[in-house]
This record gives structure tokens, sequence and C-alpha cells, in this order.
């Protein structure tokens, strides 16, 4: 049997209390980065004991860069299990609309407010979350004395750590850990501040990037994405009519936002970065089984200092595909 196929194919966190901290301002220089790409809590960070976390107020401060879904979530633990009480608080859930305080991961919603364009897809903007450990939780902008949204827990957890997430299909860039303007306290987390050549030229390359904005230099200017299917599985379902295939899509192209001069950093010549930290292009498959998106696996990225991105991700493409079994065992399909 023949088969013809054509397939068209972005915190700063200290222990202060609420009235001091709040009316303080950020500096956004010399603090850490952090990258999310869809929902899942993969990295905790440890509220470090010498704080006042025992029966005592937290507050922790952010500046966060999301076209929607920004979520940061409260645990006792650092690996909170399915279940598990926590604080989720979601800024701009529903494509930016709304505001939500959570006791779990997912669960139901204990407070709500109507925040309307709260987040935003090209700047960052600051925010602070205040538990003053005996149930009282409060979510407020940065510069803003009082919460735009807040819940009052009746049992209230001994918090120790936080996380934060996005949701799918979204990009998070997150500020933390910065100096607060006019002073030098921070919390303290267990996590090395950035000194090698390669964490300086991420900060170089990414601190300003907006992943949702075609990478050229001007507006005149068109972006080649080359692009081929390497096959690894492929599988006709003549109940269903569809034909599906399992591999990788490499594709490269030039990003014109990035570019370094090796010698200032150490020699290096290429960065390995993890996908949606810069553009990618968006795929859909037509003729799919389903909305023919999100059909392309995570990969990571290399990228030089000449601006080439290469990036080979796993793919999985469904299409349907009119069967005639007239000539069996003879039979040929085309499936585009």
């Amino acid at each position: 049997m023949d088969i013809k196929i054509i397939i068209s194919a972005v915190l700063l966190f200290s222990l202060e209390s609420l009235s001091q901290d709040v009316k303080k301002e950020v500096n956004p220089h010399d603090c850490k980065m952090m990258f999310t790409y869809g929902y899942g809590y993969n990295k905790f960070f440890h509220i470090s004991p010498s704080g006042s976390h025992d029966g005592g107020n937290i507050t922790i401060r952010f500046l966060v860069r999301a076209r929607s879904d920004a979520h940061l979530l409260l645990s006792s633990t650092p690996t909170p299990m399915d279940g598990e009480a926590v604080y989720e608080v979601v800024l701009g859930g529903g494509k930016n609309v709304f505001s939500d305080i959570r006791r779990l991961r997912l669960g139901s919603t204990k407070a709500t407010a109507y925040t309307k364009d709260l987040l935003s897809p090209v700047e960052l903007r600051g925010f602070w979350v205040h538990f003053d450990g005996k149930g009282i939780l409060q979510v407020g902008k940065e510069g803003d004395d009082f919460p735009f949204l807040f819940w009052a827990d009746p049992s209230p957890l001994d918090i120790r750590y936080f996380s934060f997430s996005t949701w799918t299909g979204v990009v998070g860039k997150w500020l933390y850990d910065c100096p607060i303007a006019n002073d030098s306290e921070t919390i303290e987390i267990v996590e090395a501040k950035p000194t090698t050549m390669t964490e300086k030229l991420r900060k170089y390359l990414l601190s300003n990037y907006n992943p949702y904005a075609l990478p050229v230099l001007h507006e005149d200017h068109r972006l080649a994405v080359f692009m081929h299917l390497t096959f690894h599985h492929v599988n006709l379902d003549m109940k269903r009519s569809a034909f599906s295939i399992d591999g990788t899509v490499p594709m490269h192209w030039i990003d014109e936002k990035i570019h370094w001069k090796p010698e200032d950093y150490g020699g290096l010549t290429s960065l390995h970065i993890t996908e949606h930290e810069v553009w990618i292009p968006e795929i859909v498959l037509y003729n799919a089984v389903g909305h023919g998106a999100n059909i392309l696996g995570h990969a990571g990225m290399t990228v030089t200092s000449e601006g080439a991105v290469m990036w080979s991700p796993s793919a999985h493409l469904e299409v349907w595909c009119n069967l005639n079994l007239d000539q069996w065992p003879n039979d040929i399909h085309t499936c585009e």
C-alpha cells in the first residue's frame, strides 16, 4: 500500500511590614530573572528562616510581564502534592480579565476581583502579596497602599515556600530578589546571584526582549523560517480515516534582536535557552484532527552571536484522510 503525504504546513521579595514595604519603590536593576511557560510549578523558593515567617508578616513583591494568567503559589512544603492545601494567587486570569485567590491549586475561588488589562505582554508590572500569618492574604499593585484583592483564611497555613507559573500558551517573565530602592534588604532565597558569563549574557539578551513581537528591527523586513519534517513513525487508522506522523521539525531563522560581541562575554559564540524565551513561529496544521494548534513539543533552543536561532521540537501531526479501499490491498491514498 503506497501513501502520498502533503502536509501544509517575564520577583522582588522582602520580609517587612505591609505599611513599610508597599511604599518603597523597587529597583529593577540587578534583579534575578525567570521565565515560565505553561502551567506547572517547577521551581520553589524557600523563605529564609532568618525572616519573620513564623507567625509574622510575609510580603512578596515582584515584577512580571505576561499577556495573562500570572500565578504565584504559596505553600508550607517545597513540593506540594495535588490536593495539598496551598494559596494560589492568579493575576489576570480569563484572558486578563479577573484575579483570584484559591486555597488549592486549580481549586475553587475564595476571593475574586475584576481586573481587566491588569497584566501587559510588553511591559513589566509590579505587584505585592502580603500574608500576616493570621490568615489575611492581600494582593496589590506596586505603589498602592491598599489591595485590590484579599481574603481571610480561618485556618491559616504556615507559609515557607513560593513558586511561579503561567498558563497554557502563556510566557511569563519575572523579576525577583531585586534590591529595594535606597534599601539593601532582600529576602534570602536558595539561589546564587548570576556571576558567570553565560548568566550575564542571558541578562543582556533577555531583560528587555519581547517574545510576542516579530524579531525584526524594521517593519518592512521579512522573516524567513526554514524548516523540514523528519519522520520517526507513521500510522494510518482506516477506521477513523486519520493519518498520523510522529517526528521532529528542525527549523532555523535569523532573530535581528539577538546580537553580541563574543569578546565581551568570555568568547561565547552561542547560548542555549529554553523555548519561548525568544520569539518562535506559530505553526498550525491544516486539515487536522482537532484544532491543529500546539502540535509541537518542548525542546531547547540554541542562538548564536549573529542572531541565528536553531530549534528542533518534536511533533505529532494527525490529519483526516479520505480513504478509498476499492483497490485493497493495492490501494493508494493521498493525505493532505
